[in-house]
């Protein structure tokens, strides 16, 4: 089961403009999937710029 598409793919992240050009390359290229799922493992505030790490997970994500 697919989640809903959050639509802020459909906006250009320079002027927030609606960019419909956006989600058709998304779909042409991924078959309408792209994303992650993520989890917070620090409370914090991030800074234009600074590094984040992904990592692979280790339980499956509840009613996937």
């Amino acid at each position: 089961m697919r989640d809903e598409r959050c639509p802020i793919v459909n906006l250009d992240p320079d002027s927030a403009s609606p960019a419909p050009e956006v989600m058709k390359a998304v779909v042409r290229a991924h078959q309408n999937t792209a994303g992650i799922y993520g989890a917070v493992t620090r409370i914090g505030r991030l800074a234009v710029g600074q590094t984040i790490l992904l990592r692979a997970a280790t339980e499956k994500r509840e009613g996937a």
